[in-house]
């Protein structure tokens, strides 16, 4: 792993999707990438079912919980040839792999070539991270800025909710309203939309630590995982929405 990988947004994502600790999400990530790399050097690590990816890596929460946040952290990506593909392998991957696509005379699952033998400085290799990283934000903006297009399909209720979140964790709109409807939140948007304001308040992981910063889960997650049956946790003590308490046994399942 990287230097300052485990310092990242998306690490501090994951730890804040799965409330666990950093160094859990750390191993969860490292031994991810280590199966990828031996099993599956082209990055298509959905050739192998989700549940011996888990296994291997000797997971034992709840493996689609997991899956779901890894999507969400960016970690992992859909892919309609592949399944599941690591988010920028190309970019990421070792020596080995490239090796190994050069001698198999192939790519990567993205459709990338295998880099040169010679490496590239750590200032390009960089730069080639920023680039990728802030292409995906804007291809994320630019798709929630076509469903906002098609503001028919969203209910009213929906859109209260959604205009409650807080802003600068609104993304993956039309992802938050699938999972609306599979939970059939319009029934309860008014007791939803109350859950949404009360951990805006109090909910001690949504508000900035010391470093500024917060670890507020995506919408459709937080949905998805029925949060607003929660009592925001009010202090430091190991509460759901405290992503340095470790993970509860019971943690509902993301379908």
């Amino acid at each position: 792993m990287k230097r300052g990988t485990p310092e990242h947004p998306k690490m501090m994502m994951l730890v804040a999707q799965l409330n666990i600790p950093k160094y859990e999400a750390v191993g969860i990530v490292e031994s991810l990438l280590h199966f990828t790399a031996r099993y599956a050097p082209r990055g298509d690590i959905g050739r192998w079912d989700w549940g011996l990816v888990t296994a291997q890596i000797d997971y034992r929460g709840d493996r689609e919980a997991l899956l779901e946040a890894l999507i969400d952290a960016k970690w992992l990506d859909k892919n309609d040839e592949h399944g599941l593909i690591v988010h920028d392998w190309s970019e990421h991957s070792d020596d080995t792999c490239d090796k190994w696509l050069r001698d198999h005379n192939t790519t990567y699952a993205d459709g990338k070539k295998p880099r040169r033998k010679k490496a590239a400085s750590s200032t390009s290799r960089y730069k080639s991270r920023q680039n990728a990283e802030n292409q995906n934000q804007n291809q994320d903006q630019n798709q929630d800025q076509n469903q906002d297009q098609n503001q028919d399909q969203y209910t009213p209720e929906f859109i209260k909710f959604w205009n409650e979140w807080p802003k600068e964790r609104r993304t993956g709109k039309f992802e938050a309203f699938k999972r609306w409807k599979k939970h059939k939140c319009g029934e309860m948007g008014e007791e939803i939309v109350k859950s949404v304001s009360a951990h805006k308040r109090y909910a001690k992981s949504w508000k900035p630590n010391d470093r500024g910063e917060t670890f507020i889960p995506l919408p459709a997650t937080w949905l998805n995982q029925r949060r607003w049956e929660d009592e925001p946790e009010k202090n430091s003590g190991g509460g759901r929405d405290d992503p340095r308490s470790r993970r509860i046994s019971d943690m509902e399942a993301a379908e």
